[in-house]
């Protein structure tokens, strides 16, 4: 295993992108929703060649983490791979539409869809997973888990147990706490985030917000549902 792993994240309008790279692959979580030019730019400054990525995996097809992807694959011609759940809006460019039980949630839900259409351009993924997604051709361990909760979708991706990048399973934009705002299943997401406090990861990496550390997790978990 190489295991001189760099992560670059980059804002990319309205949600993170990530690029996972050792010195010979590369994989790319998630398309972003604006900043093309930025994305490349940043890619060539961490000497990215954006044609050999080596897989594009989606941690869920809210339009805010895949609005660039038609566009990103005009240039990096690679694999990408999504929770099969998510493959019927993928190819009709429509995003599901997210659930929130608070008033903040709803009134964001409101002004996104004043704010710009929640439609994409369609794109055909190559892989579609359901369960456990296990490889180490890439030079480093990659899992990739469904997580479902925030969407039925909506899977992580864990580097050599140490890194997990989790989309919207978990947020970080408040500082009192990184529930998502947007939870389709209560019940499905408190299993997802135990199952990601057993992986005992250093590090989780949201869709929205910086890294989150182990107890970070831990304390927030017992607060929201209750110790384990």
């Amino acid at each position: 295993m190489n295991n001189e792993i760099k992560i670059i994240k980059i804002n990319a309008g309205r949600s993170n992108v990530y690029f996972i790279k050792n010195k010979s692959s590369c994989i790319m979580v998630d398309a972003g929703f604006s900043g093309l030019n930025k994305i490349i730019n940043i890619a060539n400054a961490n000497d990215i060649n954006l044609k050999k990525i080596d897989m594009l995996i989606l941690t869920h097809t809210h339009y805010d983490h895949v609005n660039l992807l038609h566009e990103l694959n005009k240039i990096i011609y690679t694999e990408i791979l999504v929770h099969n759940a998510g493959e019927r809006f993928l190819k009709f460019g429509q995003t599901p539409v997210p659930y929130s039980r608070n008033i903040l949630g709803k009134f964001l839900l409101l002004m996104s869809r004043i704010g710009g259409p929640s439609k994409f351009d369609p794109v055909v993924p190559d892989t579609l997973i359901d369960g456990d997604y296990n490889t180490a051709k890439f030079g480093f361990d990659l899992s990739i888990i469904p997580t479902p909760g925030h969407t039925e979708d909506s899977v992580s991706v864990i580097i050599d147990k140490k890194f997990a990048f989790v989309g919207d399973t978990i947020f970080n934009i408040f500082p009192m706490t990184i529930y998502p705002i947007f939870v389709d299943n209560r019940e499905q997401l408190q299993l997802s985030w135990k199952r990601l406090l057993d992986l005992q990861c250093e590090y989780y990496f949201p869709g929205h917000g910086k890294k989150i550390s182990f107890d970070r997790l831990k304390s927030d978990y017992e607060r929201v549902f209750g110790k384990k």
